[in-house]
C-alpha cells in the first residue's frame, strides 16, 4: 500500500508532547539561539516521533524571527521524513495573522522550497492561507505568491484551500482566487469544515471544480451530489468520526438516516478517513468507529479495510502505535 503523510502545520502543538517538553521549548525560544535549539534537538532526538517534529516546527514558526533557525528546523524535520520512507509528503503551510510580525511570508516560502529541493524528497507544498484571512487579505497573499512563482518553483507550490463560511466571510468570496489558481496551473484542494450555510458551500464547490475535496464534515444528503462526484471522479475524503458526532441529517426517501448516506458514500468508493488531533484521542475514536461501522452493516473485511487504511495514513501515530492498533482490529 502506498503510504502518504499529510503534515499539517496548522494544528495545536500541546496535544503531541509532554508538558515538560513544551516548557523546555518555551525556555529557549526567547533567545532565538540556533546553538541552543540544535543542542536541544540533538539531545532529545531519541524522544521524537515524526509528528512531534512537525508540531515543533509548527509551534516555533509562531515566534521565530530568525531565518537561520527556521531553515534549520525545516531541514531537521525533512530528515525525519526520509526515515519514514513515504511515497510522498504533502506539507500544509498556513501563514497566520501574526506571520507578518515575524519574518515575511515569502521568506518562509522561499526557505521551505529551498529546503525541500536540498532533501531531494518528493514533498508537495500546499499553501493554505484562506481559512485564516478575510477575502482581501487572502487575495493580497495570493497575488504576492503569484509574483514569486516561476517554472522551477511551480511544482512545489501545489494548491490552496477553501474553508467554507469563516465567520462573516462567505465561501463564494474565494471563487476568484480559485479561478486564478487554476490559471496558474496550481492544483486546488477544497476543505469544507463546519459552515453556517451548507448549501452555499456546495454551490461554490460545484462552481469552482476543485481537484480534490478533503475532510467534508457537512455532507449534503443529496443524491445529485453523490452522482456528481461519482461522474467527475473528484477525490473526496470523508470522516466517519464526524458522522458519529454530527446531528442527524434531514431524512429523505433515499437516505432515511445519516447511516444510509454514509454507506452510500462508502459504496461509491470515496475515501473514508478518521480525523483526530493526537494519538490517544484517535485510539479511542477508532474503537467507536469500528463499532459504528459494524452497527450499520459493514462486514468484517470492510471494517478492517477502512480502519487499516485510516491507521496507516495517520501521520500523528508512531509506527509502534500503528502496529499496536492494527493488531487489535
Amino acid at each position: 500500500m502506498n503510504l502518504i503523510s499529510f503534515i499539517d502545520l496548522r494544528n495545536n502543538f500541546e496535544g503531541y508532547l509532554s508538558l515538560d517538553y513544551f516548557n523546555s521549548i518555551e525556555r529557549f525560544i526567547e533567545t532565538d539561539s540556533i546553538e541552543k535549539i540544535k543542542k536541544f534537538f540533538l539531545n532529545n532526538e531519541h524522544n521524537f516521533s515524526f509528528p512531534n517534529i512537525v508540531k515543533t516546527l509548527s509551534y516555533l514558526t509562531n515566534f521565530i524571527n530568525s531565518k537561520e533557525v527556521f531553515s534549520y528546523l525545516c531541514s531537521f524535520m525533512f530528515e525525519k521524513v526520509k526515515n519514514e520512507r513515504l511515497l510522498y509528503t504533502e506539507l500544509v503551510f498556513s501563514p497566520q495573522y501574526y506571520t507578518i510580525n515575524n519574518f515575511e511570508f515569502l521568506d518562509q516560502i522561499e526557505l521551505l522550497i529551498e529546503t525541500i529541493k536540498k532533501t531531494k524528497l518528493n514533498i508537495k507544498l500546499l499553501i493554505n492561507f484562506i481559512r485564516n484571512f478575510g477575502t482581501k487579505s487572502a487575495e493580497n497573499y495570493f497575488n504576492i505568491l503569484k509574483e514569486y512563482l516561476d517554472e522551477e518553483s511551480r511544482f512545489w507550490i501545489r494548491g490552496i484551500s477553501l474553508g467554507g463560511t469563516e465567520g462573516s466571510v462567505q465561501v463564494q468570496d474565494f471563487e476568484k482566487i480559485f479561478r486564478d489558481a487554476h490559471e496558474e496551473n496550481l492544483l486546488t484542494t477544497t476543505v469544507l469544515g463546519t459552515t453556517q450555510n451548507v448549501k452555499d458551500s456546495w454551490d461554490a464547490v460545484f462552481s469552482i471544480q476543485p481537484d480534490r475535496i478533503t475532510y467534508g464534515y457537512n455532507i449534503n444528503n443529496d443524491f445529485n451530489l453523490i452522482r456528481h462526484f461519482r461522474a467527475t471522479q473528484t477525490p473526496i475524503e470523508l470522516s466517519s468520526s464526524s458522522f458519529l458526532m454530527q446531528k442527524p441529517i434531514i431524512s429523505t426517501s433515499i437516505y432515511p438516516t445519516k447511516d444510509h448516506l454514509f454507506l452510500e458514500y462508502f459504496n461509491s468508493s470515496f475515501n473514508v478517513v478518521s480525523i483526530s488531533d493526537y494519538s490517544e484521542l484517535y485510539q479511542s475514536k477508532i474503537r467507536n468507529e469500528i463499532e459504528y461501522l459494524r452497527k450499520i452493516g459493514f462486514d468484517e473485511s470492510s471494517v478492517k479495510e477502512v480502519v487499516t487504511s485510516n491507521a496507516i495514513k495517520a501521520s500523528f501515530l508512531t509506527n509502534y502505535e500503528k502496529g499496536e492498533l492494527l493488531l487489535n482490529i
